[in-house]
């Protein structure tokens, strides 16, 4: 009788708890129904440490280095210029964020929350392989430094680093390189530690002059250092944000590239950049917004302004929005889904 009734209280209580979790968008299931990515999801920074890191970065990739102290005076004194604040607050950059640069940390999420899983990277990286005509794989490699975070695929070293610059590149290369019959000069605003830099540089013969230019200290510093590691700087120019408006009056400049930064900046500072480039006409623009709520399929600002008005009061003409997945199902559940998003200048505006 006592077996019983405990048996009916645990059931009742079972039933209760569930109901209680339910109330609150919680559900509750058998973890031996669960994979084994399934039994925990991490929001947090990560890294690889025993990934490949060259004996200097330990002395220089730190806060006390005087040309992070310099650059962080320079970019103070421009950015007094603007009253609002965006994503990249003065911290939001951490000291291992500089010594583990390539790791799952604000440049590139790579394994952490829904869609950055073992599972993800797979149906990933078979999809961009099945399709991979010019055989970008094999001309990216990854080689596992910097504290980047990276699965063991098919016999490869996988990143999203690899992943997202091989889709971005065989996107670009189909709307902008194969039509244009000459070397391309690129403008990345918002470059981060030089990720599509260095992976156009190895795959994309056509690419003349790359110029990476970023709106936070850290991030030039750490991209000057891994331009400089990659043996890059025949190639790719590293442009100091305060140094920035004086170079480009030089320059002549085919396609603007943001990947995953006007996402998280304010209106008032996209409005800065849009003004720079469409006073030089630069012919493309290419965008690819975070994928927040809406999965990237508008271009809101970190204040929650939708900006392509913006940029198409400013000369610019939308030729192409694309899934980044052209295939539905690794649209929904391949790495960080978002829209690739295409803009032409149109000189008669």
């Amino acid at each position: 009788m006592l077996h019983s009734l405990r048996l009916h209280l645990r059931k009742k209580i079972k039933i209760f708890s569930i109901w209680y979790l339910e109330r609150y968008g919680y559900g509750v299931i058998n973890t031996k129904y669960l994979y084994p990515w399934q039994g925990f999801i991490s929001f947090d920074s990560s890294y690889n440490k025993d990934s490949y890191l060259p004996q200097n970065a330990f002395e220089y990739l730190k806060r006390s280095n005087p040309r992070l102290k310099e650059l962080k005076r320079d970019y103070l004194n421009f950015s007094q210029k603007r009253q609002e604040q965006d994503l990249w607050l003065d911290g939001y950059v951490k000291d291992e964020h500089l010594l583990y640069l390539r790791g799952d940390n604000p440049y590139v999420w790579q394994k952490r929350g829904l869609d950055l899983n073992i599972m993800a990277y797979a149906m990933t990286y078979f999809w961009i392989k099945n399709n991979d005509k010019n055989n970008f794989l094999y001309n990216c490699i990854e080689d596992n430094s910097f504290g980047v975070q990276a699965f063991k695929l098919d016999g490869n070293i996988i990143s999203r680093d690899l992943l997202d610059s091989i889709n971005e590149i065989k996107f670009l290369t189909k709307y902008i390189f194969l039509k244009e019959n000459k070397k391309i000069n690129i403008l990345d605003i918002g470059s981060g530690y030089g990720r599509l830099a260095h992976r156009m540089s190895e795959a994309v013969p056509s690419v003349d002059n790359y110029y990476c230019t970023d709106g936070i200290a850290e991030s030039t510093f750490i991209s000057e250092y891994y331009i400089k590691y990659r043996n890059l700087g025949k190639r790719v120019t590293v442009i100091p944000l305060h140094e920035f408006e004086t170079i480009i009056e030089d320059l002549t400049l085919d396609l603007v590239i943001n990947i995953h930064s006007f996402s998280e900046m304010n209106i008032s500072f996209i409005k800065y950049w849009i003004g720079q480039i469409s006073k030089k006409k630069i012919k493309y623009l290419f965008i690819v917004p975070n994928a927040r709520d809406n999965k990237g399929n508008k271009l809101i600002s970190y204040d929650e302004k939708d900006f392509q008005l913006l940029i198409e009061q400013s000369g610019y003409k939308l030729v192409v929005k694309k899934p980044k997945y052209s295939e539905p199902v690794i649209q929904q559940y391949g790495i960080s889904p978002t829209y690739y998003y295409l803009f032409k200048f149109i000189t008669s505006c």
